[in-house]
């Protein structure tokens, strides 16, 4: 599933990707799949959801992924959270 939903996510296809990345429940998949639900909400203007997703991806790792965190503050930024966004 998560060949298929990140086909979907580049291909500008967000609900689609959306679909494919709920269906998997995989741990070793994980990481990636919480960046890309991120994404895939973001572009869907569902920051909250985006923004729910950023985070776990966070929390799930002890490696720093900076991508990441500016996906987050863009999300916030998006919501209209200037302070939460500068961080």
């Amino acid at each position: 599933f998560f060949d298929i939903a990140t086909a979907h996510l580049s291909s500008g296809n967000y609900y689609k990707a959306i679909e494919f990345y709920e269906k998997i429940n995989s741990d070793y998949v994980q990481l990636y799949t919480c960046n890309n639900m991120g994404c895939a909400y973001y572009f869907t203007d569902n920051d909250d959801k985006a923004i729910e997703f950023y985070e776990k991806r966070i929390t799930i790792t002890d490696s720093i992924h900076e991508s990441t965190y500016c996906q987050l503050g863009e999300a916030y930024y998006s919501k209209g959270d200037y302070d939460k966004a500068g961080k």
